[in-house]
């Protein structure tokens, strides 16, 4: 356990609060990365007792700008594992746009494992970006991996079509692990040509070949001839020839 850690551990619970205010007029008067560090591991040590009280802390006690985003995130993020709806309806009253869009990616990411459909139903509401990308990258993987019918009926009904083809596509990667039948008729029947649906026959074909080469190759045969074809017949060498040379499949996602 390093010092800080070790400070924030040995402070009593009704000692936090008055370190957490000397340490913000030491960060007013001379910021320092140290104390920038100590500030986080504080606020997280309230939270663990009182969260709204430790998030309300740091949007009235800290001046805006990144360091009152950094710790308006982690809280967020603690608060979302103890209680998401909770955490999502004090992130989304936030006034600053940014700092609420911050607060609410975080109570995203924090819940991928734990509660994946709530993690997806809210990052659908989040502008596009790689955050959000990856947050329904993980949450439709987990999703898929405990309940596919689900996540696909979920996934069918988002309305902005590019997101639903990303939710789709990364549902047909986990699936294709455990019924690769099923997350190939997926991806051929929910996506329309281009590439989400290339990506995702090529993740399916994959897992399929693994587990049973002869039923992947005999359902790339039966696609008409075109590129979709090509690519799937084209993975199945591929992943072939790097197995034979002790190589791990490329193309997981």
């Amino acid at each position: 356990m390093d010092k800080l850690s070790r400070f924030v551990e040995d402070l009593r619970d009704d000692e936090v609060l008055a370190a957490l205010n000397q340490l913000q007029k030491l960060q007013t008067e001379k910021p320092t990365q140290t104390g920038k560090d100590l500030r986080i591991r504080l606020i997280l040590r309230w939270g663990e007792k009182d969260v709204r009280a430790a998030a309300e802390w740091s949007t009235t006690k800290m001046e805006a700008g990144e360091d009152r985003q950094e710790a308006i995130d982690a809280v967020a993020g603690q608060w979302a594992r103890m209680n998401v709806a909770e955490a999502t309806a004090w992130a989304g009253k936030l006034p600053d746009n940014g700092e609420r869009e911050g607060a609410l990616t975080s109570v995203a990411g924090s819940v991928v494992y734990t509660a994946p459909q709530n993690s997806l139903t809210l990052a659908t509401t989040l502008p596009s970006g790689p955050a959000r990308d990856d947050i329904i990258a993980r949450a439709s993987g987990i999703w898929a991996y405990q309940a596919p019918e689900q996540a696909v009926a979920w996934a069918k009904q988002i309305p902005d079509e590019a997101l639903r083809q990303s939710a789709i596509k990364h549902i047909a990667f986990t699936w294709g692990e455990k019924n690769p039948v099923a997350a190939g008729d997926l991806a051929v029947t929910a996506l329309p040509p281009g590439p989400e649906q290339e990506q995702a026959v090529i993740g399916v074909v994959q897992r399929w070949w693994l587990v049973d080469p002869t039923a992947a190759a005999a359902w790339v045969n039966r696609f008409p001839e075109g590129k979709l074809r090509q690519i799937a017949t084209d993975t199945i060498e591929q992943t072939e020839a790097r197995l034979k040379l002790g190589k791990s499949p490329s193309g997981f996602n």
